[in-house]
Protein backbone atom coordinates (compact mmCIF):
# COMPACT_ATOMS: atom_id res chain seq x y z
CA UNK A 1 0.00 0.00 0.00
CA UNK A 2 1.45 3.51 -1.07
CA UNK A 3 1.89 6.19 1.87
CA UNK A 4 -0.83 8.45 0.34
CA UNK A 5 -3.08 5.46 0.25
CA UNK A 6 -1.88 4.57 4.26
CA UNK A 7 -2.59 7.82 5.29
CA UNK A 8 -6.02 8.25 3.73
CA UNK A 9 -6.89 4.88 5.53
CA UNK A 10 -6.22 6.26 8.83
CA UNK A 11 -7.59 9.91 8.25
CA UNK A 12 -11.01 7.94 7.61
CA UNK A 13 -10.50 5.32 10.66
CA UNK A 14 -10.19 8.64 12.79
CA UNK A 15 -13.00 10.35 11.89
CA UNK A 16 -15.02 7.29 12.13
CA UNK A 17 -13.52 7.38 15.55
CA UNK A 18 -14.53 10.68 16.05
CA UNK A 19 -18.09 10.62 14.92
CA UNK A 20 -18.58 7.38 17.16
CA UNK A 21 -17.09 9.24 20.19
CA UNK A 22 -19.75 11.88 19.70
CA UNK A 23 -22.48 9.52 19.50
CA UNK A 24 -22.90 9.27 23.44
CA UNK A 25 -23.32 13.17 23.42
CA UNK A 26 -25.71 13.80 20.96
CA UNK A 27 -27.99 10.51 21.76
CA UNK A 28 -29.42 11.38 25.25
CA UNK A 29 -30.75 14.37 26.70
CA UNK A 30 -29.65 13.98 29.86
CA UNK A 31 -25.76 13.55 30.25
CA UNK A 32 -24.45 10.88 32.89
CA UNK A 33 -21.57 13.24 34.23
CA UNK A 34 -21.80 13.77 37.89
CA UNK A 35 -20.90 17.34 38.37
CA UNK A 36 -22.27 18.26 35.35
CA UNK A 37 -25.23 19.87 36.09
CA UNK A 38 -23.12 21.79 38.73
CA UNK A 39 -22.03 23.40 35.63
CA UNK A 40 -24.60 24.25 33.83
CA UNK A 41 -26.35 26.07 36.93
CA UNK A 42 -23.11 28.19 37.34
CA UNK A 43 -23.52 28.82 33.50
CA UNK A 44 -27.03 29.69 33.85
CA UNK A 45 -26.13 32.15 36.87
CA UNK A 46 -24.08 33.81 34.59
CA UNK A 47 -26.57 34.05 31.61
CA UNK A 48 -29.12 35.28 33.73
CA UNK A 49 -27.24 37.31 35.73
CA UNK A 50 -28.09 41.00 34.96
CA UNK A 51 -31.93 39.86 34.33
CA UNK A 52 -33.80 41.53 37.63
CA UNK A 53 -36.59 38.63 36.88
CA UNK A 54 -33.93 35.91 37.96
CA UNK A 55 -32.85 37.64 41.40
CA UNK A 56 -29.48 36.00 41.16
CA UNK A 57 -27.49 39.30 41.44
CA UNK A 58 -28.87 39.57 44.99
CA UNK A 59 -27.26 36.51 45.89
CA UNK A 60 -23.98 36.05 43.83
CA UNK A 61 -21.45 38.03 42.96
CA UNK A 62 -18.76 37.38 39.74
CA UNK A 63 -14.87 37.29 40.08
CA UNK A 64 -13.11 36.58 36.73
CA UNK A 65 -9.74 37.51 37.73
CA UNK A 66 -7.85 35.71 39.33
CA UNK A 67 -9.29 32.75 38.32
CA UNK A 68 -8.70 28.82 37.30
CA UNK A 69 -10.89 26.33 36.25
CA UNK A 70 -13.30 29.00 34.91
CA UNK A 71 -12.66 27.81 30.86
CA UNK A 72 -15.35 25.26 30.59
CA UNK A 73 -18.13 28.24 32.12
CA UNK A 74 -17.30 30.94 29.98
CA UNK A 75 -16.97 28.96 26.60
CA UNK A 76 -19.80 27.76 27.65
CA UNK A 77 -21.67 30.67 28.48
CA UNK A 78 -20.13 32.24 25.37
CA UNK A 79 -22.10 29.56 23.15
CA UNK A 80 -24.98 29.90 24.88
CA UNK A 81 -25.54 33.27 23.19
CA UNK A 82 -26.11 31.31 19.92
CA UNK A 83 -28.24 28.11 20.87
CA UNK A 84 -29.98 27.14 24.36
CA UNK A 85 -27.72 26.08 27.08
CA UNK A 86 -27.89 22.63 27.22
CA UNK A 87 -26.88 22.17 23.67
CA UNK A 88 -24.38 24.83 24.55
CA UNK A 89 -23.16 22.31 26.82
CA UNK A 90 -23.03 19.62 24.39
CA UNK A 91 -20.75 21.67 22.10
CA UNK A 92 -18.22 21.99 24.95
CA UNK A 93 -18.36 18.31 25.48
CA UNK A 94 -17.99 17.34 21.89
CA UNK A 95 -15.25 20.22 21.43
CA UNK A 96 -13.03 18.12 24.08
CA UNK A 97 -13.74 14.74 22.57
CA UNK A 98 -12.39 16.22 19.54
CA UNK A 99 -9.49 17.97 21.26
CA UNK A 100 -8.10 14.68 22.85
CA UNK A 101 -7.27 12.56 20.26
CA UNK A 102 -6.45 14.88 18.36
CA UNK A 103 -3.91 16.81 21.02
CA UNK A 104 -2.63 13.06 21.13
CA UNK A 105 -2.36 12.35 16.95
CA UNK A 106 0.10 16.10 17.49
CA UNK A 107 1.84 14.39 20.13
CA UNK A 108 2.55 11.02 17.84
CA UNK A 109 3.27 13.20 15.02
CA UNK A 110 5.99 15.13 16.82
CA UNK A 111 7.51 11.84 18.04
CA UNK A 112 7.45 10.80 14.06
CA UNK A 113 5.19 7.24 15.57
CA UNK A 114 2.84 5.08 14.50
CA UNK A 115 -0.29 7.80 14.11
CA UNK A 116 -2.38 4.49 14.59
CA UNK A 117 -1.60 4.55 18.11
CA UNK A 118 -3.57 7.52 18.33
CA UNK A 119 -6.56 5.60 18.24
CA UNK A 120 -5.96 5.10 21.94
CA UNK A 121 -7.27 7.62 23.22
CA UNK A 122 -10.78 7.03 21.57
CA UNK A 123 -11.02 4.16 24.62
CA UNK A 124 -10.25 7.16 27.55
CA UNK A 125 -12.48 10.17 26.01
CA UNK A 126 -15.43 8.91 28.56
CA UNK A 127 -12.63 8.86 31.35
CA UNK A 128 -12.83 8.45 35.39
CA UNK A 129 -12.40 12.38 36.04
CA UNK A 130 -15.34 12.77 32.65
CA UNK A 131 -17.92 10.86 34.28
CA UNK A 132 -17.31 12.69 37.93
CA UNK A 133 -17.95 15.65 35.63
CA UNK A 134 -14.56 17.08 35.63
CA UNK A 135 -15.25 18.82 32.83
CA UNK A 136 -12.59 21.69 33.40
CA UNK A 137 -10.08 19.22 33.81
CA UNK A 138 -11.07 17.23 30.86
CA UNK A 139 -10.27 20.03 28.74
CA UNK A 140 -7.12 21.27 30.35
CA UNK A 141 -5.78 17.64 30.17
CA UNK A 142 -6.75 17.59 26.04
CA UNK A 143 -4.81 21.31 25.82
CA UNK A 144 -1.99 19.74 27.75
CA UNK A 145 -0.89 17.09 25.14
CA UNK A 146 -1.33 19.98 22.27
CA UNK A 147 0.49 22.64 24.55
CA UNK A 148 3.46 19.36 24.97
CA UNK A 149 3.42 18.65 21.78
CA UNK A 150 3.84 22.08 19.78
CA UNK A 151 6.68 22.54 22.36
CA UNK A 152 8.55 19.30 21.04
CA UNK A 153 8.64 20.51 17.82
CA UNK A 154 9.96 24.35 19.36
CA UNK A 155 12.59 22.54 21.40
CA UNK A 156 13.62 20.38 18.16
CA UNK A 157 14.20 23.84 15.78
CA UNK A 158 11.49 23.71 13.59
CA UNK A 159 11.33 27.36 12.37
CA UNK A 160 7.74 27.63 12.48
CA UNK A 161 7.14 31.22 13.98
CA UNK A 162 3.39 30.45 14.80
CA UNK A 163 4.42 28.20 17.22
CA UNK A 164 6.06 30.37 20.19
CA UNK A 165 2.73 32.39 20.30
CA UNK A 166 0.75 29.53 19.99
CA UNK A 167 2.38 28.01 23.29
CA UNK A 168 2.27 30.91 24.51
CA UNK A 169 -1.78 31.17 24.38
CA UNK A 170 -2.28 27.52 24.86
CA UNK A 171 -0.10 27.99 28.45
CA UNK A 172 -2.94 30.72 28.98
CA UNK A 173 -5.96 28.55 28.04
CA UNK A 174 -4.56 25.33 30.19
CA UNK A 175 -4.21 27.85 33.20
CA UNK A 176 -7.54 28.66 32.71
CA UNK A 177 -9.34 25.65 32.25
CA UNK A 178 -7.75 23.72 35.39
CA UNK A 179 -4.96 24.81 37.94
CA UNK A 180 -3.58 20.77 37.94
CA UNK A 181 -3.35 20.93 34.28
CA UNK A 182 -1.42 24.03 34.04
CA UNK A 183 1.15 22.67 37.31
CA UNK A 184 1.59 19.62 35.31
CA UNK A 185 2.11 21.59 32.11
CA UNK A 186 5.02 24.01 33.58
CA UNK A 187 6.70 20.81 35.02
CA UNK A 188 7.00 19.29 31.88
CA UNK A 189 7.46 22.21 29.60
CA UNK A 190 10.45 23.19 31.82
CA UNK A 191 12.04 19.56 31.88
CA UNK A 192 11.78 18.95 27.93
CA UNK A 193 13.38 21.92 27.20
CA UNK A 194 16.49 20.63 29.89
CA UNK A 195 16.04 17.64 27.96
CA UNK A 196 16.16 18.96 24.75
CA UNK A 197 18.16 22.23 25.22
CA UNK A 198 21.57 22.88 24.46
CA UNK A 199 22.77 24.65 27.65
CA UNK A 200 20.99 26.93 30.27
CA UNK A 201 21.06 30.39 27.97
CA UNK A 202 19.13 27.69 25.07
CA UNK A 203 16.59 26.23 28.21
CA UNK A 204 15.68 29.32 29.23
CA UNK A 205 15.00 30.95 25.70
CA UNK A 206 12.96 28.13 24.77
CA UNK A 207 10.94 28.35 28.46
CA UNK A 208 10.07 32.65 27.59
CA UNK A 209 6.72 31.50 25.73
CA UNK A 210 5.54 30.10 29.41
CA UNK A 211 5.92 33.47 30.87
CA UNK A 212 2.71 35.25 29.48
CA UNK A 213 0.58 32.75 31.36
CA UNK A 214 2.38 34.40 34.59
CA UNK A 215 0.03 36.93 34.28
CA UNK A 216 -2.47 34.97 35.40
CA UNK A 217 -0.68 32.74 37.77
CA UNK A 218 1.09 35.15 40.14
CA UNK A 219 -2.19 37.09 41.19
CA UNK A 220 -4.25 33.63 41.49
CA UNK A 221 -1.35 31.77 43.88
CA UNK A 222 -1.09 35.05 45.87
CA UNK A 223 -5.02 34.87 46.01
CA UNK A 224 -4.87 31.40 46.79
CA UNK A 225 -1.62 31.60 49.98
CA UNK A 226 -3.64 34.66 51.30
CA UNK A 227 -7.22 33.58 51.73
CA UNK A 228 -5.54 30.11 53.31
CA UNK A 229 -2.82 31.32 55.19
CA UNK A 230 -4.05 29.89 58.30
CA UNK A 231 -5.35 26.33 57.12
CA UNK A 232 -2.26 25.73 54.28
CA UNK A 233 -0.39 23.35 57.02
CA UNK A 234 -3.28 21.35 58.56
CA UNK A 235 -5.08 21.24 54.65
CA UNK A 236 -1.36 19.38 53.79
CA UNK A 237 -1.28 17.24 56.62
CA UNK A 238 -4.81 16.16 56.70
CA UNK A 239 -4.13 15.57 53.08
CA UNK A 240 -1.66 13.11 53.31
CA UNK A 241 -2.94 11.24 56.28
CA UNK A 242 -5.72 10.04 54.92
CA UNK A 243 -6.43 6.30 54.84
CA UNK A 244 -6.96 6.70 50.89
CA UNK A 245 -3.69 7.66 49.86
CA UNK A 246 -2.35 3.74 50.67
CA UNK A 247 -0.12 2.82 47.73
CA UNK A 248 -2.19 -0.70 48.54
CA UNK A 249 -5.45 0.59 47.60
CA UNK A 250 -3.76 3.01 44.45
CA UNK A 251 -2.39 0.48 43.12
CA UNK A 252 -5.54 -2.01 42.93
CA UNK A 253 -7.58 0.98 41.74
CA UNK A 254 -5.49 1.83 38.80
CA UNK A 255 -7.40 0.93 36.40
CA UNK A 256 -10.81 2.09 38.06
CA UNK A 257 -9.45 5.83 38.02
CA UNK A 258 -8.61 5.56 34.58
CA UNK A 259 -12.29 4.12 32.74
CA UNK A 260 -15.63 4.82 32.88
CA UNK A 261 -15.74 1.26 34.90
CA UNK A 262 -18.10 -0.49 32.40
CA UNK A 263 -17.77 -3.97 32.35
CA UNK A 264 -16.57 -5.22 29.13
CA UNK A 265 -14.62 -1.47 28.24
CA UNK A 266 -12.71 -2.32 31.04
CA UNK A 267 -11.25 -5.70 30.36
CA UNK A 268 -10.66 -4.77 26.60
CA UNK A 269 -8.58 -1.71 27.69
CA UNK A 270 -6.69 -3.82 30.49
CA UNK A 271 -6.24 -6.35 27.78
CA UNK A 272 -4.97 -3.60 25.06
CA UNK A 273 -2.84 -2.03 27.84
CA UNK A 274 -0.94 -5.93 28.68
CA UNK A 275 -0.35 -6.31 24.85
CA UNK A 276 1.08 -2.98 24.61
CA UNK A 277 3.57 -2.86 27.47
CA UNK A 278 4.57 -6.55 26.16
CA UNK A 279 5.20 -4.69 22.87
CA UNK A 280 7.01 -1.96 23.82
CA UNK A 281 9.02 -3.51 26.69
CA UNK A 282 10.68 -5.90 23.51
CA UNK A 283 10.91 -3.60 21.38
CA UNK A 284 12.58 -0.71 23.33
CA UNK A 285 15.95 -0.13 22.78
CA UNK A 286 18.55 2.04 23.37
CA UNK A 287 18.08 4.27 19.50
CA UNK A 288 15.00 5.32 20.89
CA UNK A 289 16.16 6.36 24.64
CA UNK A 290 19.08 8.35 22.41
CA UNK A 291 15.99 10.48 20.91
CA UNK A 292 15.78 13.28 23.28
CA UNK A 293 12.20 13.90 22.69
CA UNK A 294 11.15 10.48 23.03
CA UNK A 295 13.54 10.26 26.47
CA UNK A 296 11.60 14.23 27.49
CA UNK A 297 7.69 12.06 27.20
CA UNK A 298 9.64 8.75 28.65
CA UNK A 299 10.76 11.02 31.75
CA UNK A 300 7.06 13.21 31.95
CA UNK A 301 5.58 9.57 31.50
CA UNK A 302 7.18 8.26 34.76
CA UNK A 303 6.26 11.16 36.74
CA UNK A 304 3.23 11.16 36.06
CA UNK A 305 3.19 7.46 37.74
CA UNK A 306 5.13 9.40 40.10
CA UNK A 307 2.86 11.83 41.12
CA UNK A 308 -0.16 9.11 40.82
CA UNK A 309 1.49 7.45 43.96
CA UNK A 310 2.67 10.17 45.78
CA UNK A 311 0.02 12.99 45.90
CA UNK A 312 -2.91 13.49 48.31
CA UNK A 313 -6.72 11.86 47.59
CA UNK A 314 -7.85 15.89 48.34
CA UNK A 315 -6.57 18.53 49.08
CA UNK A 316 -8.19 22.31 50.64
CA UNK A 317 -11.91 20.71 49.57
CA UNK A 318 -10.34 20.15 46.07
CA UNK A 319 -11.10 16.48 45.65
CA UNK A 320 -10.13 13.28 43.42
CA UNK A 321 -6.23 14.48 42.93
CA UNK A 322 -4.16 11.76 42.58
CA UNK A 323 -6.33 9.91 40.32
CA UNK A 324 -6.54 12.69 37.79
CA UNK A 325 -3.02 11.43 36.85
CA UNK A 326 -3.61 7.28 35.80
CA UNK A 327 -5.32 9.42 32.50
CA UNK A 328 -1.79 11.36 31.86
CA UNK A 329 0.16 8.52 32.39
CA UNK A 330 -1.23 6.32 29.90
CA UNK A 331 -1.69 8.87 27.11
CA UNK A 332 1.85 9.47 27.38
CA UNK A 333 2.81 6.16 27.32
CA UNK A 334 0.42 5.66 24.16
CA UNK A 335 2.98 8.35 22.57
CA UNK A 336 6.27 6.30 23.62
CA UNK A 337 4.58 2.81 22.01
CA UNK A 338 3.67 4.81 18.92
CA UNK A 339 7.85 4.76 18.60
CA UNK A 340 8.20 1.08 19.34
CA UNK A 341 8.07 -0.84 16.13
CA UNK A 342 5.11 -3.10 16.63
CA UNK A 343 5.08 -7.00 14.33
CA UNK A 344 1.42 -7.32 13.04
CA UNK A 345 0.21 -3.81 12.47
CA UNK A 346 -2.67 -4.81 10.92
CA UNK A 347 -3.79 -7.02 13.48
CA UNK A 348 -2.78 -4.44 16.15
CA UNK A 349 -5.67 -1.92 13.69
CA UNK A 350 -7.96 -4.88 14.20
CA UNK A 351 -7.98 -4.53 17.77
CA UNK A 352 -8.07 -1.29 17.94
CA UNK A 353 -10.73 -0.80 15.68
CA UNK A 354 -12.70 -4.03 17.83
CA UNK A 355 -11.87 -2.39 20.65
CA UNK A 356 -13.24 1.31 20.27
CA UNK A 357 -16.42 -0.64 18.52
CA UNK A 358 -17.05 -2.48 22.19
CA UNK A 359 -16.46 0.50 24.37
CA UNK A 360 -18.90 2.63 22.16
CA UNK A 361 -21.40 0.38 22.38
CA UNK A 362 -21.28 -0.20 25.92
CA UNK A 363 -20.93 3.72 26.32
CA UNK A 364 -23.91 4.03 24.49
CA UNK A 365 -26.16 1.28 25.91
CA UNK A 366 -24.97 3.13 29.54
CA UNK A 367 -26.00 6.43 28.56
CA UNK A 368 -29.32 5.39 27.45
CA UNK A 369 -29.66 3.47 30.47
CA UNK A 370 -29.50 6.67 32.47
CA UNK A 371 -31.05 9.14 29.83
CA UNK A 372 -34.37 6.71 30.73
CA UNK A 373 -33.84 6.87 34.68
CA UNK A 374 -33.30 10.89 34.42
CA UNK A 375 -36.18 12.69 32.22
CA UNK A 376 -38.52 11.71 35.21
CA UNK A 377 -36.82 13.71 37.08
CA UNK A 378 -36.88 16.89 34.59
CA UNK A 379 -40.14 16.22 33.94
CA UNK A 380 -41.00 16.60 37.86
CA UNK A 381 -38.78 19.42 37.72
CA UNK A 382 -41.11 21.06 35.07
CA UNK A 383 -43.77 20.90 36.98
CA UNK A 384 -42.44 23.31 39.89
CA UNK A 385 -43.48 26.91 40.27
CA UNK A 386 -40.21 29.19 39.53
CA UNK A 387 -37.63 30.93 41.55
CA UNK A 388 -38.21 28.49 44.61
CA UNK A 389 -35.27 26.46 46.61
CA UNK A 390 -34.88 22.92 45.85
CA UNK A 391 -33.46 20.23 47.63
CA UNK A 392 -32.55 16.95 46.98
CA UNK A 393 -32.10 13.75 48.64
CA UNK A 394 -30.03 11.19 46.63
CA UNK A 395 -30.79 8.17 48.80
CA UNK A 396 -27.90 5.58 47.31
CA UNK A 397 -28.07 1.96 47.33
CA UNK A 398 -32.28 1.78 46.65
CA UNK A 399 -32.31 1.43 43.21
CA UNK A 400 -30.39 -0.07 40.12
CA UNK A 401 -27.45 2.22 39.45
CA UNK A 402 -27.40 3.15 35.78
CA UNK A 403 -23.71 3.49 35.49
CA UNK A 404 -20.94 3.42 37.87
CA UNK A 405 -21.11 6.47 39.53
CA UNK A 406 -23.18 8.52 41.76
CA UNK A 407 -24.82 10.27 38.68
CA UNK A 408 -27.72 11.82 40.30
CA UNK A 409 -25.83 13.77 42.71
CA UNK A 410 -27.01 16.95 41.56
CA UNK A 411 -30.00 17.56 39.65
CA UNK A 412 -31.58 19.63 41.72
CA UNK A 413 -29.36 22.03 39.82
CA UNK A 414 -31.79 21.37 36.46
CA UNK A 415 -34.43 23.89 38.63
CA UNK A 416 -31.75 26.32 38.66
CA UNK A 417 -31.38 26.34 34.54
CA UNK A 418 -35.48 25.21 34.42
CA UNK A 419 -36.70 27.42 36.49
CA UNK A 420 -34.69 30.27 37.43
CA UNK A 421 -34.31 29.09 41.49
CA UNK A 422 -31.67 27.65 43.72
CA UNK A 423 -30.64 24.64 44.75
CA UNK A 424 -29.74 23.34 47.98
CA UNK A 425 -26.55 22.63 47.50
CA UNK A 426 -23.98 24.13 44.74
CA UNK A 427 -19.95 24.61 44.00
CA UNK A 428 -19.71 27.97 45.32
CA UNK A 429 -20.44 26.93 49.23
CA UNK A 430 -17.31 25.23 49.29
CA UNK A 431 -15.37 26.90 46.06
CA UNK A 432 -13.64 30.39 47.32
CA UNK A 433 -12.17 30.41 43.63
CA UNK A 434 -15.17 30.16 41.68
CA UNK A 435 -16.12 32.24 39.61
CA UNK A 436 -19.37 32.41 40.97
CA UNK A 437 -19.41 33.63 44.69
CA UNK A 438 -22.35 33.55 47.59
CA UNK A 439 -22.69 36.99 49.16
CA UNK A 440 -23.03 37.04 52.70
CA UNK A 441 -26.90 37.32 52.66
CA UNK A 442 -27.31 34.02 50.54
CA UNK A 443 -30.16 32.10 51.22
CA UNK A 444 -29.47 28.77 52.29
CA UNK A 445 -26.33 27.26 54.29
CA UNK A 446 -24.10 24.75 53.20
CA UNK A 447 -25.70 21.09 53.27
CA UNK A 448 -24.12 18.10 52.81
CA UNK A 449 -23.20 16.86 49.19
CA UNK A 450 -23.87 13.27 49.99
CA UNK A 451 -26.33 13.08 51.94
CA UNK A 452 -28.19 16.28 52.42
CA UNK A 453 -30.42 14.32 54.98
CA UNK A 454 -27.98 14.86 57.52
CA UNK A 455 -27.71 18.73 56.93
CA UNK A 456 -31.49 19.47 56.68
CA UNK A 457 -33.27 17.14 59.33
CA UNK A 458 -34.59 17.60 61.96
CA UNK A 459 -33.66 21.32 61.73
CA UNK A 460 -33.15 23.23 58.36
CA UNK A 461 -35.62 21.17 56.30
CA UNK A 462 -38.59 24.18 56.42
CA UNK A 463 -36.24 26.78 54.49
CA UNK A 464 -36.77 24.71 51.35
CA UNK A 465 -39.53 24.77 48.91
CA UNK A 466 -39.14 21.68 46.66
CA UNK A 467 -37.81 18.43 47.51
CA UNK A 468 -36.64 16.10 44.98
CA UNK A 469 -36.36 12.48 45.99
CA UNK A 470 -34.15 9.76 44.78
CA UNK A 471 -35.21 6.70 45.94
CA UNK A 472 -36.43 5.66 48.31
CA UNK A 473 -36.28 7.35 51.77
CA UNK A 474 -35.81 5.91 55.35
CA UNK A 475 -38.16 5.23 58.12
CA UNK A 476 -36.00 7.76 60.04
CA UNK A 477 -37.61 10.77 57.82
CA UNK A 478 -40.61 10.09 56.92
CA UNK A 479 -42.05 11.66 59.80
CA UNK A 480 -40.77 15.30 58.38
CA UNK A 481 -41.48 13.96 54.60
CA UNK A 482 -44.90 13.29 55.62
CA UNK A 483 -45.68 17.24 56.26
CA UNK A 484 -45.19 17.91 52.63
CA UNK A 485 -47.42 18.37 49.48
CA UNK A 486 -46.91 15.31 47.17
CA UNK A 487 -46.34 16.97 43.61
CA UNK A 488 -45.86 13.75 41.49
CA UNK A 489 -43.74 10.43 41.54
CA UNK A 490 -42.07 9.34 38.34
CA UNK A 491 -40.01 6.43 38.48
CA UNK A 492 -37.43 6.56 40.90
CA UNK A 493 -38.07 10.17 41.74
CA UNK A 494 -40.78 12.08 44.02
CA UNK A 495 -41.36 15.68 43.89
CA UNK A 496 -42.54 17.04 47.16
CA UNK A 497 -43.65 20.84 48.66
CA UNK A 498 -43.74 22.84 51.56
CA UNK A 499 -46.28 24.89 52.04
CA UNK A 500 -45.03 27.08 54.25
CA UNK A 501 -41.07 27.29 53.71
CA UNK A 502 -39.41 29.37 55.76
CA UNK A 503 -38.05 33.18 54.51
Amino acid sequence: MSFARKIASFNAAFIACIALALIPIWSCANLPFVDYPQHLGIVHILNRYHDPAALYSRFFELKFFPRTNILHALLIHWFSYAVPLETAGKIFLSLYAILLPVSILMLIRALNGNRWMSLLSFLLVYNYNMMWGFIGYCFGTALFFATFALMLRHLSGEGRKWIPPAIAALCILVFLAHPQAYGFLLVTLIVSAAICGGGLRDMLKKCAVIIPSFVFLVPWVCSFIAERRGSLGGDLGAAFASPANSLRIKAADLLGNLTARLFYSDIVLAVLLVALIYLFVRGFGRDLFADKKFRAVLVMAALSVTVYFAAPLEFGGYHVVYPRFALLAVLLFAGLASRVSIPGERALRAALAMAILICCVETMAAFARFDRMAQPARELIAQAEPHGKMVELYYRGTFPRPVSYPAFLHFACYYQTQKDGLAGFIFPHFNRWHIVRLKKNYVSKRIDEWRASRSIFPGGWQEFDYFLLCGSPPRSEARYLEQLEFVGRKGIWTLLKNKHPAS
